[in-house]
């Protein structure tokens, strides 16, 4: 499983070196050393995605090997069953997830929350930043003569409307300018239009408006999209998030599908211990190693293509969510079992 992990590891690496190349090739400013810091903020989700792969390779290659010294068929002769062989990597494959949920997870999440950092700023020039917390969203908007800080209750996307917002105007050197208070904002293309406004100006007296236009490229869309990463965030952190993004009025089907896929992950992986296992088991079995190999894969590739159909019909809510990740996971377990089952039975 190592070896073959760091097979996978060594290719992601170099696939993630020419991409960041390519990107950064015309910026000046970026050099070896920070895509390299790139590169290794994102190698642990990458390898955590590929990880059923790893599995599924590992264990045909354990086959592969158990089985050309002849070990095999002397443990099948003697009565022991393929359950009782497949236990030691189950046993494995539980160590594994332990650390996937107490350290990998969380570890990866962190790393991946700087490579967005990182990418945003340096590699997309983007001048807006983005929050969320118990209080609400916080946005952070450039200005020609310094920026605006916002907070925002609660959003209402289909309505077009924001409600009750604060927007804090600083100049370059943080020199606070003036505070806009309002309690409904209507988004409109380039401007905010907000209703019961109060302008706060030091050493004036508070304004009052009934209608004031607040220019900003800021739209609803550009806010949306912003909290559309949910493998920044562990899975013990996701909940938390999730409440906090409902209570803001924002869309957190893709949080909560991805919590759920971390759910699902054990099931995945179990399935793919047994289809590896199958795969191996049955090309020694007919000498026709190159063609239950390829089966494999295949049989990998439609369990992963079937479980991103599902899955998409989560995220547009045609599925429920819980149905659309812990479904998939438990037909293709069940679907392995049987199959090692009826082998077990015609051996």
């Amino acid at each position: 499983m190592l070896g073959v992990l760091f097979a996978f590891s060594f290719v992601v690496i170099v696939a993630d070196y020419i991409e960041l190349f390519r990107r950064t090739r015309n910026k000046q400013d970026i050099g070896f050393g920070l895509v390299t810091k790139l590169v290794l903020y994102h190698l642990p989700n990458t390898v955590q995605q590929l990880m059923p792969f790893v599995i599924l390779f590992s264990v045909m290659l354990f086959f592969w090997r158990f089985g050309r010294s002849q070990q095999l068929v002397i443990l099948r002769a003697s009565g022991v069953s393929i359950w009782k062989m497949l236990l030691p990597i189950v046993s494995v494959v539980g160590v594994y997830l332990i650390l996937d949920f107490t350290v990998l997870n969380p570890l990866g999440a962190s790393f991946m929350n700087r490579f967005e950092q990182i990418d945003n700023m340096r590699l997309r020039g983007k001048k807006n930043a983005f929050s969320i917390a118990s209080t609400g969203l916080w946005l952070r908007q450039k200005e020609n003569s310094g920026y605006a800080l916002v907070r925002i209750a609660r959003v209402s996307p289909m309505a077009g409307r924001l409600d009750d917002i604060t927007i804090y105007n600083l100049s370059d050197d943080d020199t606070f300018l003036n505070r806009i208070d309002a309690r409904v904002a209507k988004v409109e293309a380039g401007m905010w239009r907000l209703q019961d406004a109060t302008v706060s100006t030091p050493n004036v007296q508070p304004r009052r408006h009934q209608i004031m236009d607040w220019e900003t490229s800021l739209a609803l869309s550009s806010i949306e999209n912003q909290f559309l990463s949910p493998d920044t965030l562990s899975f013990w952190e996701l909940p938390k998030f999730i409440r906090m993004l409902d209570n803001a009025g924002l869309s957190s089907v893709k949080h909560r599908i991805y919590w759920y896929d971390i759910l699902a992950r054990p099931l995945f992986l179990l399935a793919m211990v047994i289809l590896g296992a199958l795969c191996s088991y049955r090309a020694m079995q007919r000498n026709a190693s190159l063609f239950f190999v390829i089966m494999g894969i295949g049989g990998a590739f439609c369990v992963y293509i079937f479980y991103s159909v599902v899955k998409a019909l989560g995220i547009t809510m045609v599925v429920p969510v819980p149905l659309a990740t812990l479904i998939p996971a438990m037909m293709c377990l069940m679907l392995m079992l049987f199959f090692m089952l009826h082998l077990e039975e015609t051996l």
